[in-house]
Parts: C-alpha cells; structure tokens; sequence
C-alpha cells in the first residue's frame, strides 16, 4: 500500500501483484509475471503496465494520460476510469473490458488479437481505434466521432445521445448500429454477413452487408450508398414491424437484390418524407408486401424482375 503518489516509480513483482496507491501514479512502470491488482486513489500519466501471465485489473478514480496497459498473451484485462482517458494504449491476448464512467475516450486504441473487446464510455468517443480477432461492443452515452472499429465477427455499437462519424467493419459476421443522433459524412459500415442500422436522425453514409435491415427516422443524403444482396428478417422475427424504413427525405442510392419490406404480407412505408431526383432505388425482386412512398418520388425506381409487390405513391413519379 501507498498512501500518498507513485512518480518514477519502478515496482516489479515475479508473480502476482497487488498494489493499492492513495494517490497519482506518474512516470512509472509497474510489471507483473502473473495477476496485476492495482487501485489508484487519483490519476494515472506517462506510465505502463504489464501483466505478463495472467489477469490484469485496474481501477483508477481519476483520468487516464498516455499511459499503456498489456495483459499478455492469452489473458483478461479490466480497466475503470472515472473520469477521462487519452492518448493511451490498452492491448490484451483476451479479452478487454472498458469503463470510463463519466468522462471522455480520446486518440486512443484498443486492441486484442483473438478475443472480444468491450468499451462502455458515459462520455464522448472521439479519434479511436478498436481491433480485435472476435468481437467488438461499444457503448458510447455522448458524441462518436473519426472512430475505427475492425473486428472479424460481430460488431455492435451503441451511441446513446449523440452523432457518429467513423469507420465500422465486421469481416465474417455481423453489425449492429444503434444511434440516438445523426450518422455524418464520412462514416461506411460493412460487415460479412448481416448487418442492423437504427439511427434517429439523419444517415449520410454507406453500407454493404449480405442480410439488411434498416431504420433511418430522418432524411437519407445524396452521397449515401445502401447496398445489400437482400433486405430481410435475419434475426428471425426478434423485432416486429418492418424491415426497411426511411422516415424522411431520401436522395441517395439503394442497390438491393432481394427486397422483402416486412414478414409476411404487411403495408410497409419504405419512404415517408420523398425522394429527390439523385435518389435510385434499385431492386433485383420486390417480396409480395404492399409498399408506400410518401411524398414526391423524383428519382428512379428500378425492379429487375417480376413487379409482385403493390406500389403506392401519394405525390408525383418521375420514373419507374
């Protein structure tokens, strides 16, 4: 036990370790062969940390500074932050767990090569990066912004009250996007398999997946691209309603192969605020549902085969 700070401190244990530091720990190092216990009463800056063998848990009270945390080759890692995290590097053969409680997650990366990485941040999420061999979960309460999300099976993010701007790509499996705000300009989601997109605002992105569903309650921009072999239930009826709604304006692209607007025979509004003349809805084949377009359609709608969905429109068609 310390009572007062760690500065330039070097503590090295050849098994396991655990420390309980009343105050800040500052340009030191702190290594363990094995299990790596550490309270920090303040906070943590210009330091690392290293479990090499084993488990690693961290809680720190205070703020996070470039600083580095590695939790060996095949083991946990547990890091709490009460308040900001910046300029730090978390990597870990297992998995990682991520509290930052209150504060904000900055220029930081997480990575671990084969196992899940899991990120829950009360406040903003800003110029990050996550990789990881498995799968990713981030929870953000505030704005998401130029984040880098790679995982090669599932990817599922959250953004509670705020925008996202970034990168997202599941390689093998799937994505789930929920979002309170707006996706921005410069965001794309791609995913191997399936993919999921909530977002209560405004999209101005792209997406490609095999399986799509997809909720926008806002408009959907010019530069957007949806592209999909097909738009069903992939989750196998675990949300009612439809599968596919835009609830503005849309002026971007749809290329979807297999277009089933909603299980079973049901009235679906795939567009309820119309489309602009960029926009192009491009379907290979309709499923037999009763579709509404709201609004003017001055775009194109082009169905390859057989027309055996109902279209209605409530304003003027420029091309079908």
């Amino acid at each position: 036990n310390i009572d007062g700070n760690a500065t330039g401190a070097s503590i090295v244990a050849p098994n396991d370790l655990s420390l309980d530091i009343g105050g800040s720990v500052g340009n030191s190092a702190i290594l363990a062969d094995e299990e790596h216990t550490l309270e920090v009463g303040g906070s943590i800056r210009n330091s690392r940390f290293l479990a090499a063998d084993d488990d690693m848990l961290i809680n720190v009270v205070g703020s996070v500074v470039n600083s580095g945390f590695n939790g060996g080759d095949n083991d946990e890692l547990t890091l709490i932050v009460g308040s900001n995290m910046s300029g730090s590097n978390v990597q870990a053969g297992g998995n990682i767990e991520v509290t930052v409680t209150t504060g904000n997650v900055t220029n930081s990366q997480f990575t671990s090569t084969v196992r899940d990485v899991t990120v829950d941040v009360g406040g903003g999420f800003l110029r990050n990066k996550i990789v990881t061999g498995d799968n990713v979960s981030l929870t953000v309460g505030r704005n998401a912004l130029d984040n880098t999300v790679l995982a090669d099976d599932d990817v599922d993010i959250k953004v509670t009250n705020g925008n996202w701007r970034g990168v997202a790509q599941s390689a093998s499996s799937d994505l789930l996007l929920d979002v309170g705000g707006s996706v921005l300009k410069g965001s794309s989601f791609s995913s191997g398999q399936d993919t999921q997109i909530n977002v209560a605002g405004n999209f101005d992105a792209s997406t490609t997946s095999r399986s799509l569903r997809f909720f926008v309650d806002g408009n959907v921009s010019q530069a957007s691209r949806i592209v999909a072999q097909q738009v069903i239930d992939w989750q196998g009826g675990l949300l009612a309603g439809p599968n596919f709604r835009i609830g503005g304006r849309f002026d971007g692209i749809v290329n979807v192969g297999y277009f089933d607007a909603a299980p079973g025979f049901q009235d679906v509004t795939l567009i309820g605020g119309g489309a602009g003349q960029s926009a192009r809805f491009n379907v290979g084949r309709f499923d037999t549902d009763n579709l509404f377009f709201n609004g003017n359609f001055l775009g194109n709608l082009r169905v390859g085969q057989d027309l055996v969905a109902n279209l209605n429109f409530a304003g003027n068609v420029d091309r079908i």
